[in-house]
């Protein structure tokens, strides 16, 4: 039995998961819209939930976590990836959120306990930032600095995992 979800696996499928993408293709084990809800798994029948570039394409933040919080088992974890910031996110009309710390502080409510409505609870239990080089646009931003082309692409992405409680 398949205890772990990798959603939105596009051509990146992952052993022992259930590879779950919107479209059919190479790897993918099951189509589904994540944003149709509730998903087709049992309550509390998931331990992991893997989703790389998943969360800021979804419309419907709490509608997601809530089905997120549902299919998983206590102590289940969420491991995600995603563009960190707006570095990445705003010239691409598919990304509905940017995520940064804040974004988990604000999800949270500035604790270390996510608290979602009707009592569904959430622990952050990892949160990086992963970068490969300069962050031009700073000097963009504060110094109307632009370099000039061609420039390697410079990418920020966060990682976070939370765990079900």
């Amino acid at each position: 039995m398949i205890r772990a979800l990798n959603l939105g696996c596009g051509q990146r499928p992952v052993p022992q998961h259930l590879n779950v993408d919107l479209r059919p293709g190479p790897g993918v084990d099951f189509v589904w819209d994540l944003e149709q809800y509730p998903w087709p798994w049992e309550t509390g029948s998931i331990e992991r939930i893997r989703a790389s570039h998943v969360f800021e394409h979804i419309i419907g933040f709490d509608p997601f976590w809530s089905e997120i919080y549902r299919v998983l088992c206590p102590g289940g974890l969420v491991h995600a990836w995603g563009p960190y910031g707006i570095h990445g996110w705003a010239n691409d009309p598919y990304h509905m959120h940017p995520w940064t710390e804040r974004t988990l502080d604000r999800l949270c409510g500035g604790s270390n306990t996510c608290l979602l409505d009707q009592g569904r609870k959430f622990r952050i239990a990892h949160v990086r930032i992963i970068g490969n080089g300069f962050p031009w646009w700073h000097l963009a931003d504060r110094f109307d600095y632009r370099p000039k082309p061609p420039l390697k692409r410079w990418r920020y992405e966060m990682e976070f995992v939370m765990e079900r409680i």
